[in-house]
């Protein structure tokens, strides 16, 4: 199974940053689409990117200003059963490293590619709206 890995440092607080990929009114200003549900344990998140793509998302574990997991129960191909892992570090200088892992593909999973890539520009938008704040 392969995993996909991205990072970026962002000039913010680390709560400021673990707020805007956790609750969903301060992520929305920033994802594409529209978020409805929630980030405790136990509760789904529905990501709709645009109009007919969409994906739900289960928090398996959560650690308040640190990270979560999540588990994706509903998407497009073979979305269902992979896992997310979201971590909050400081970087030094007053900035926040935002890890994630997407974990669970084949390597040869045609949307492998066009995920890595929506996960790049994801937290390239995260950056940008809160250095922009």
């Amino acid at each position: 199974m392969t995993t996909l890995r991205h990072a970026v440092n962002i000039a913010a607080p680390r709560p400021t940053v673990f707020g805007a990929i956790s609750e969903p009114t301060r992520m929305q200003p920033w994802h594409l689409g529209t978020v409805e549900g929630g980030f405790g344990l136990g509760e789904e998140v529905r990501l709709v990117s645009r109009p007919g793509l969409s994906f739900t998302w289960r928090t398996d574990a959560i650690e308040p200003g640190s990270g979560f997991a999540q588990t994706c129960l509903a998407g497009p191909g073979s979305s269902a059963g992979k896992t997310l892992r979201f971590e909050v570090a400081d970087a030094g200088d007053g900035r926040t490293r935002v890890s994630l892992a997407h974990a669970g593909w084949d390597a040869d999973d045609p949307e492998l590619p066009f995920c890595n890539t929506y996960w790049g520009e994801a937290l390239a938008r995260l950056r940008d709206h809160l250095e922009q704040a």
